[in-house]
């Protein structure tokens, strides 16, 4: 009897601990998810130039809790018509972004730029960090006046649910700055 009941002791603070851990795991995330900014460019296709719309995000994730979680980021172009889903491409670090900070005029009109290298938006979110990164989308055969009637919902979906955010896509396209993929 006393073996049983010392057995007992044992185990019910890991059962009680295990209970809580399960509660806390099965919770939906509270994700703080914020689009910085977004640029629309083109690339290349079998088609031609003019054959996929290559949309990068700039966001942050802020996990509210649990702790840690493992997402997925979706962008889906919405109208009234319907919704269009875009296609993740993980090749960000292949890209930077050309700003046009400052124009100087040398001799016949050149113009200064700033490359920056880009990072992407972290995948294993943390409470302890606020991540923030870009994220390449692919949408195929849309012209640049198609994507201008589109807002874009971007989400962060994990194991046990989901959370979004919406922007207008018109006023992405002409920027003051340019996206190019790095040559290797």
């Amino acid at each position: 009897m006393h073996v049983v009941s010392f057995l007992l002791a044992l185990v019910r603070p890991f059962y009680k601990w295990y209970h809580k851990y399960k509660k806390l795991t099965q919770k939906p995330p509270k994700i703080e998810l914020k689009m910085i900014d977004r640029i629309v460019t083109r690339t290349l296709g079998d088609l031609g130039r003019w054959q996929y719309a290559d949309i990068f995000i700039r966001a942050s994730a802020h996990l509210r809790s649990p702790l840690f979680v493992q997402v997925e980021y979706s962008l889906d172009l919405i109208r009234t018509a319907g919704v269009l889903p875009t296609t993740l491409v993980n090749d960000i670090t292949k890209w930077h972004i050309i700003e046009r900070k400052c124009f100087e005029k040398l001799g016949m009109g050149a113009k200064t730029f700033f490359y920056q290298d880009i990072q992407p938006l972290d995948t294993s979110l943390s409470s302890m960090k606020i991540s923030e990164g870009w994220l390449h989308f692919r949408a195929d055969k849309l012209s640049d006046s198609e994507i201008s009637k589109f807002q874009i919902r971007l989400c962060a979906v994990s194991a046990n649910g989901m959370v979004c955010t919406e922007k207008e896509v018109f006023g992405c396209i002409v920027r003051p700055w340019e996206i190019f993929k790095k040559i290797d």
